[in-house]
């Protein structure tokens, strides 16, 4: 019982911890995040397949084909 006087934060209360384990009988419950991880994994590359190609390989090939073209006019600019 509470008396008028008394503060809330003064009055003690009683603190439940709890502890949560996995049992060692049960090691199959990780199982599920894993079950299909490969195909998973093989349609979300092919979804993005497109976007890999357009973000990566595109900006990479321009690059190589600058690279070669500088050299080539500069190799033809000291022919003369």
């Amino acid at each position: 019982r509470l008396d008028r006087g008394v503060d809330m934060a003064k009055v003690p209360a009683r603190l439940r911890s709890v502890t949560y384990s996995l049992s060692p009988m049960r090691t199959g419950v990780m199982h599920g995040l894993f079950k299909d991880w490969a195909s998973g994994m093989a349609k979300r590359v092919k979804e993005n397949a497109v976007d890999a190609g357009v973000f990566c390989a595109l900006p990479l090939g321009a690059t190589v084909w600058y690279a070669l073209n500088y050299k080539e006019n500069e190799k033809l600019e000291h022919r003369y």
